[in-house]
């Protein structure tokens, strides 16, 4: 048998001090740079912050999705570490999303995503919060029913 938690994180932008996110998002990252992006999807508004190394290849990005239906909520696909790395390459592209949504999108007031095992204490300390956990238990096929 396998189970699954599945944590659904928020963070309201209220609880985020503008200076802590300029100072993570701004920290300086030698060989790396970090590009912003935005498209329209059918779902809403797309946008992509990336981190690029000096050679151009994409390293590692974050997503947000801010949806007409709920505008005031944005939904974050967060970056998972890669293995070997400390993690601080996410952690940097993930503030830069949230400050980019807090500077052209001030009508958005919290983020919110689904944590993975990987990714889970990276969210924990940019002050992401658990709303509710799900899980999910799978049993072995037997056949039987």
């Amino acid at each position: 048998m396998e189970v699954n938690a599945f944590h659904h994180l928020s963070l309201e932008f209220g609880e985020v001090h503008p200076v802590w996110l300029e100072e993570l998002a701004g920290e300086d990252h030698p060989g790396h740079t970090l590009a912003e992006d935005s498209t329209v999807q059918p779902l809403g508004l797309v946008l992509t912050v990336t981190v690029l190394a000096d050679d151009g290849r994409a390293v590692t990005d974050a997503e947000g999705l801010v949806r007409p239906s709920v505008p005031d909520r944005a939904i974050l696909r967060a970056p998972t570490p890669r293995p070997g790395q400390t993690g601080s390459l996410e952690i940097w592209v993930t503030a830069a999303l949230l400050r980019y949504l807090i500077r052209d999108f001030p009508y958005v007031s919290e983020v919110e995503t689904v944590a993975t095992p990987a990714n889970h204490q990276l969210l924990r300390e940019l002050g992401f919060r658990t709303r509710r956990v799900h899980l999910v238990v799978e049993a072995p096929e037997t056949g039987d029913l």
